[in-house]
């Protein structure tokens, strides 16, 4: 049975760090060291751990965010050898608990756009929203899964006073900013409606190992469509699966 605590001592500060190091095959200068994990703890965070046992297969925390009640989730992650569980979403769900508890209504992070797994994790399950697009946020990484490729990333804003269970009104139609055609990313209609749609691959890791320019044109393409659509007060509200294809749902704010 997979249990869930908060992380306060030193030998699971430990493990989080293996499993960062484990999971995103990072060089040991990328890893949040067990001494900053402390530190987190300390001035006014926390570490959520997942337990099978003794051994860690999942974790997620944040810091405390300056001058407003929002903390700053900087990693969320689960062993591949437990997703698909709803780990994600239960650590997702003590992280929440435990902010509310501290005086938090409201959590932030950031995000891959091209990785739909976790855009639909973070809006369609958990309800959050997002206005901002940051590119390149951590300039060049040097780790498996983003060497070789810009870090653009979403930051999304999680209303954790809203009900646990998202309830989504999303159109059944509406005009593509931005499609999927015979895996190249095609732009096309302007921002003219109330809502809109944006499509990405949904296998967009293969891209990236196998076709380095394919995966640039689209990483590129989707932060020129992304960052217009912010700039004229559009929002992604949620994100459709449907067959082999899915798509951002922006709605005008």
């Amino acid at each position: 049975m997979i249990t869930y605590r908060l992380v306060t001592e030193q030998k699971d500060f430990i493990q989080v760090a293996y499993l960062e190091q484990f999971i995103w095959n990072m060089e040991a200068l990328d890893v949040v060291s067990p001494h900053f994990l402390r530190v987190i703890v300390h001035t006014g965070g926390c570490v959520v751990g997942a337990f099978d046992g003794d051994t860690m297969v999942g974790c997620a925390f944040a810091l405390a965010m300056r001058g407003e009640p929002r903390l700053w989730s900087h990693i969320a992650a689960v062993h591949p050898d437990y997703q698909r569980q709803g780990i994600g979403y239960k650590l997702k769900q003590e992280q929440r608990l435990w902010a509310l508890d501290n005086g938090y209504k409201f959590m932030s992070w950031t995000f891959d756009p091209m990785m739909a797994a976790n855009a639909h994790f973070n809006f369609h399950l958990l309800g959050v929203t997002s206005h901002t697009y940051h590119p390149n946020f951590y300039g060049d990484m040097q780790d498996a899964l983003n060497i070789g490729l810009p870090s653009d990333r979403f930051e999304v804003l999680w209303d954790l006073q809203a009900p646990e269970t998202v309830s989504h009104n999303t159109p059944e139609a509406a005009p593509f900013l931005l499609r999927m055609i015979d895996d190249q990313p095609v732009t096309e209609s302007g921002l003219s409606a109330d809502w809109h749609f944006v499509e990405i691959p949904p296998y967009f890791p293969l891209f990236r190992e196998t076709n380095k320019p394919l995966a640039l044109a689209w990483k590129l393409t989707l932060r020129d469509t992304m960052c217009a659509a912010f700039e004229q007060g559009y929002e992604i509200v949620d994100f459709v699966r449907q067959d082999d294809r899915n798509w951002y749902v922006l709605k005008r704010k």
